[in-house]
C-alpha cells in the first residue's frame, strides 16, 4: 500500500552531481508552486547559495516545502523543522566517468587540453572523483584521499535515521515511485535527455584507469552496495499493487514524454 501522504514538514533533496538529480528536481518543482521550492547551487545563476539558506529567517522558511541542491547532510541543522533528506545515489565507476566525459567535453578548459582519466584524478586532486557519495552522505569534510571508514559508518547511520528515502539512478522508475508514494505526488513524469552522448562504455578505459577509480572510491562502493540491497529487498517485499502502479506509469510516462521540457542529466 502506499506509505505516507504529504508529510507537514519539509524535505531535503540531496542532489549527488551526476546521479539523475536534475531529472529528481524537476519532477520536484513541477509538484509544488515555485514559492515552495528552495534550490541551493552554489555559484549558479537563479538559484540561491548555501550561506543564502543559512541565513533564511524562520518566517521565509515556513512556505518552502522542498529544498534542493548540491548540498551534503548536515544542512537541516539550519532549518527550524529540522527535515529529512532524500537522494539518489549511482554506481561509483559510472559516476566517475560521467564527471569526467562532462568536464573534458563541456567545460572549455578541458575540452581543449583534454588529459586522461588517471590524470584527471591523480592529479586534480578533486573530491567529485574521491568517495564523493560518502562524504555528502555523512557530513564529513576530509581533504582529497582523506576520507575513513568512520565517514561509511556515519553515511549508513545517517540513512538509517535522518532520510526518507535513499534510491538509485540505475533503478530510477522503482526508486522514484517509492518517493512519488511517500510525498502523495501526482504525475512524476519525466524525459530522459542529455544521455552523455558520445560516453565511452566502461570497458573503454584500461584495468590501470578502473582501478585508480576503484581505489579512490572504495567506500562508495560499499554505500552504494549497501542500497541497493536495501532497495532490491524493499522491492521484492512491496505488494502486487505497487507492481503494478509501476507498470501503469513506465506506460504513461512513456506517452507524456512529448509534453514535457523537464531536462534529466543522466549521463
Amino acid at each position: 500500500g502506499r506509505l505516507y501522504q504529504e508529510p507537514m514538514t519539509p524535505f531535503i533533496f540531496l542532489h549527488v552531481p551526476k546521479t539523475a538529480g536534475t531529472t529528481l528536481r524537476a519532477i520536484i518543482e513541477r509538484q509544488y508552486a515555485p514559492e515552495e521550492v528552495y534550490t541551493v547551487y552554489d555559484g549558479a545563476e537563479d538559484h540561491h547559495s548555501q550561506e543564502e539558506l543559512k541565513a533564511l529567517t524562520p518566517e521565509a522558511q515556513k512556505s518552502i516545502k522542498a529544498y534542493c541542491g548540491h548540498v551534503s547532510f548536515g544542512v537541516h541543522r539550519h532549518l527550524d523543522q529540522r527535515p529529512k533528506y532524500v537522494t539518489i545515489l549511482r554506481d561509483p565507476i559510472e559516476r566517475v566517468i560521467s564527471y569526467y566525459h562532462h568536464v573534458m567535453t563541456l567545460i572549455p578548459r578541458w575540452k581543449s587540453h583534454p588529459i586522461s582519466l588517471v590524470k584527471f584524478i591523480q592529479g586534480r586532486k578533486d573530491i567529485q572523483v574521491d568517495n564523493l557519495q560518502t562524504r555528502l552522505l555523512s557530513g564529513v569534510d576530509k581533504p582529497f584521499n582523506g576520507c575513513s571508514e568512520d565517514m561509511l559508518w556515519k553515511a549508513i547511520e545517517n540513512i538509517e535515521t535522518q532520510f526518507h528515502f535513499v534510491g538509485l539512478s540505475e533503478q530510477f522508475d522503482e526508486s522514484l515511485q517509492f518517493i512519488t508514494e511517500h510525498f502523495g505526488w501526482k504525475s512524476p513524469y519525466y524525459v530522459r535527455e542529455n544521455e552523455g552522448i558520445d560516453r565511452p562504455p566502461r570497458d573503454y578505459y584500461s584495468e590501470l584507469e578502473m582501478s585508480v577509480v576503484r581505489n579512490h572510491n572504495r567506500l562508495d562502493a560499499i554505500l552504494v552496495s549497501y542500497v541497493k540491497k536495501n532497495l532490491h529487498r524493499r522491492i521484492d517485499a512491496a505488494d502486487s499493487a505497487y507492481h503494478q502502479r509501476l507498470a501503469q506509469f513506465r506506460a504513461q510516462n512513456e506517452a507524456a514524454k512529448h509534453r514535457l521540457s523537464a531536462r534529466a542529466v543522466w549521463s
